[in-house]
C-alpha cells in the first residue's frame, strides 16, 4: 500500500471519528439542562402538583390518590422505556434498591414517560418491574409541568421530557426535585433516600 493510500485512510477515519463526536455532543446538549440553584426546570418546589391522571399498563387511570402513600410520593420522568438506554437502566435499578426503601419511610413510587401502555407494558414484563409506570402519550402532563425537552429536533420521538424526580407530600404539594445536568446522568437512589431523610 502507497503512502498516500495509506494518508487517504488515515484522513477518512479522522473525519468519521469527527463526525461522530459532532453528533454526540448535539445529542447531549439537546438534553442538557441546569442543575443549579434556582432553576426553572419542572414545577416550583412548594407548588401543588397532585392535579394529574394518566394510564397505567391496563389502561386504568392513576392519579396521586391512588398512587401516595401515608407520606406521599416520589414521581419519575423518564425520556422513554423503547429507546432510551439510561432510562431503561435507572427503570430497572428503581425495582432493585429503591421502591421497597421509599415504602418503609411511607412513600409511594411511580414513573412516567411518553411512551404508550403497550411499549411501558413490555418493557416491565421484560425486567419485571412491578410498580406503576404510567403513560403520557400526550404529553399533557408533561407540557404543563414545564418538562419537555424544547431542544429535541421535532419528529417521532419530539415531546420527551427531561429526566427529573419529584418529591411529593401527602398533600401533594412539592417537596423537592432531583435532577443532573446531563440525561446520561441521574441522581443515585442513595441521593433520593437521603433527601427524603433530611426533609
Amino acid at each position: 500500500m502507497t503512502k498516500s493510500k495509506i494518508a487517504k485512510i488515515s484522513l477518512g477515519i479522522v473525519a468519521a471519528v469527527a463526525a461522530t463526536l459532532a453528533v454526540l455532543n448535539y445529542v447531549n446538549y439537546q438534553d442538557t439542562v441546569s442543575a443549579g440553584p434556582g432553576s426553572s426546570l419542572g414545577p416550583k418546589v412548594g407548588t401543588y402538583v397532585a392535579d394529574f391522571s394518566l394510564p397505567d399498563t391496563k389502561g386504568d387511570l392513576q392519579d396521586f390518590t391512588s398512587l401516595r402513600g401515608e407520606s406521599g410520593l416520589v414521581l419519575t420522568f423518564v425520556r422513554s422505556a423503547d429507546w432510551c438506554l439510561f432510562c431503561k437502566m435507572q427503570l430497572v435499578d428503581f425495582e432493585e434498591g429503591l421502591t421497597t426503601e421509599l415504602a418503609e419511610r411511607g412513600f409511594g413510587f411511580a414513573a412516567i414517560s411518553y411512551d404508550s401502555p403497550e411499549v411501558i407494558a413490555n418493557f416491565q414484563a421484560e425486567k419485571r418491574l412491578s410498580y406503576p409506570h404510567l403513560s403520557d402519550e400526550t404529553t399533557e402532563v408533561i407540557e404543563k409541568w414545564g418538562l419537555t425537552n424544547t431542544n429535541a429536533s421535532p419528529g417521532n420521538s419530539y415531546g420527551y421530557p427531561h429526566p427529573i424526580i419529584m418529591i411529593i407530600d401527602s398533600d401533594g404539594n412539592l417537596l423537592a426535585k432531583l435532577f443532573e445536568q446531563s440525561y446520561r446522568d441521574r441522581p443515585q437512589t442513595v441521593a433520593i433516600l437521603d433527601r427524603i431523610d433530611n426533609l
